[in-house]
């Protein structure tokens, strides 16, 4: 069905004046071949038809007539600002695409409407633009420059002492190093190769407020990933050993000079022990965080009550790792193997620390510790075994930084979950929204404060020690939340943005598209005739006009 748009204003006089010369136009041209006496009648005939289809082709172009087809969807590509053209041309006749445009083209020639299908190409694609696509069926493909991270992710609050994971995928075609950094220190690297892309790197949380850390790739600065750490929990540690010495009094001295809670339970003859106590600051007959001890105390009643509490137990002091873990297995349910790597009595792992020279077989509930020979067993509680053979020498060289950060690295894998956590998944970025949740074994707030503002949390069905809650960040940099944490916000420039902004949107659009009701199986789509066709007919019918009387 014909339809018109036209564009008449009645308030305005220049329309009101066109509107009367077309009218009149037909009626002028009638009456002065009507009186002209020298034209045969057939050139009146032509002339009139000529100067009709000259009215008419004015009177379309007034009325602007439109109507509405039902037809096939209709497909096209736009590109990206950051796209190059070689890359979209290969993508269009990849995906079948007869029409590609520019997001700027696009936009400027409101050419919305005429697609029922877009795929879009690149991520760097103005707000306005996207706000105006409807409905139809969007597809969207990434577009990654070579070595250009992509899905970075890693935790914007944790404890001190808990593990840091940064997670992300490297658009690369050849073997390169990624690295961590802090000072100028490298906290964790990982290869990856044109076949493994994605990386992770993981590292203790060991500062304490604001921080900050660079990513490299090889040598060239990457980004700067920030996070907030939380004061660390004061944990109990008790140490269960016949002849406690050297290495294991080191390590309780250090726990008890950061703050923990430590017990010392020696056998000084059967059935009689002597208890040291270094910190006391958790209740007395409360079940310690962490036991360690050897493996002759593997079937020892307090090790096996902690673990079923959900605690955790680290074996040192392994001088035989065969058959100490077949001990070990045998008395916990775990799984331990390993197998000799070298015919040298100690491997070197760096100045002043040593190892036996062994390396664990691979198993599925087995968690590896970074950089260092020891194994967690994941059961209700968890289960540590090192192969380390002694690192009091560190501390004993004055290297206490060393010393701090092997046992910062062993201590957080064996771990106790936390009673109370407040998590966010970074990055944040500034107008666009994050996730926040609380866990807690008490009862949970009925809001939290960021910011300014005062946020309500949805508390889980599930679990009500959970919840969660999701936030638009106005503002970028630091941000509390809570009394005891912040957050920090990134700006809505880098490409990071770009692709999160773009995942956020495509997700959303895809279920406004699935939940919309269909009312016909094709699509609908108004058309009207081109500005550049009108244009040819004017200048057809004044040629005509003006050629007629020559022939």
């Amino acid at each position: 069905m014909i339809s018109f748009d036209s564009p008449f204003n009645s308030s305005d006089f220049l329309h009101w004046v066109l509107l009367i010369l077309l009218a009149a136009f037909l009626t002028v041209v009638a009456g002065i071949l009507w009186k002209n006496k020298t034209l045969p009648p057939r050139r009146k005939w032509i002339k009139g038809l000529l100067n009709l289809l000259l009215w008419l082709v004015l009177l379309g172009y007034f009325m602007q007539p439109t109507w509405t087809t039902t037809t096939d969807s209709r497909r096209a590509m736009l590109v990206g600002q950051e796209v190059p053209n070689a890359v979209a041309r290969q993508y269009q006749d990849s995906l079948g695409l007869k029409e590609r445009f520019g997001a700027q083209e696009f936009l400027k020639k409101k050419l919305v409407n005429n697609f029922d299908s877009l795929t879009l190409l690149g991520q760097d694609f103005a707000a306005d633009l996207l706000s105006q696509i409807g409905s139809g069926a969007v597809d969207w493909q990434p577009y990654f420059t070579r070595n250009q991270i992509q899905n970075l992710s890693w935790q914007g609050i944790l404890r001190q002492g808990e593990w840091q994971r940064i997670s992300g995928v490297v658009n690369t075609s050849e073997k390169q190093w990624i690295k961590i950094k802090y000072a100028g220190e490298t906290l964790d690297s990982v290869e990856i190769s044109e076949k493994q892309k994605s990386f992770s790197l993981t590292f203790p949380a060991f500062s304490e407020g604001r921080t900050s850390i660079e990513l490299f790739l090889e040598s060239t600065f990457v980004d700067t990933l920030r996070f907030f750490v939380r004061p660390r929990p004061v944990l109990s540690y008790q140490f269960i050993l016949d002849n406690p010495d050297f290495e294991s009094r080191t390590l309780a001295e250090w726990l008890g000079r950061r703050g923990d809670a430590v017990t010392i339970n020696t056998t000084v003859s059967k059935g009689i022990q002597q208890s040291t106590t270094i910190n006391e600051g958790v209740e007395k007959d409360a079940l310690p965080d962490v036991i360690i001890t050897d493996a002759s105390n593997a079937a020892n009643s307090q090790v096996k009550k902690v673990l079923a509490a959900g605690k955790s137990v680290l074996f040192i002091g392994t001088t035989q790792p065969e058959a100490n873990f077949a001990i070990i297995n045998r008395a916990l349910g775990t799984g331990f193997s390993v197998r000799r790597n070298t015919t040298e009595t100690l491997i070197r792992l760096q100045p002043n620390l040593t190892a036996l020279p062994y390396k664990f077989n691979e198993s599925l509930p087995q968690l590896l510790t970074p950089n260092y020979p020891v194994a967690v067993w994941r059961k209700v509680g968890k289960v540590g075994v090192s192969l380390l053979n002694e690192t009091f020498p560190l501390k004993l060289s004055g290297d206490s930084v060393a010393y701090a950060k092997v046992w910062d690295t062993i201590l957080a894998q064996v771990q106790p979950p936390l009673k109370s956590m407040l998590l966010a998944e970074a990055p944040l970025f500034k107008c666009l929204s994050g996730d926040i949740l609380i866990n807690a074994d008490l009862q949970l707030p009925g809001q939290l404060q960021v910011g300014q503002d005062t946020l309500a949390l949805s508390y889980s069905p599930l679990n009500e020690y959970s919840a969660k809650s999701q936030y638009f960040f106005g503002q970028a940099g630091w941000l509390a939340l809570g009394d005891s944490a912040e957050v920090f916000v990134e700006d809505s420039t880098s490409a990071l943005f770009l692709t999160r902004r773009m995942n956020d949107y495509v997700r959303a659009q895809r279920a406004a598209r699935f939940s919309a009701v269909t009312l016909s199986s094709k699509p609908q789509r108004q058309q009207k005739v081109d500005d550049w066709i009108w244009l040819v007919l004017f200048v057809m019918s004044c040629t005509a006009l003006w050629v007629e009387p020559k022939l």
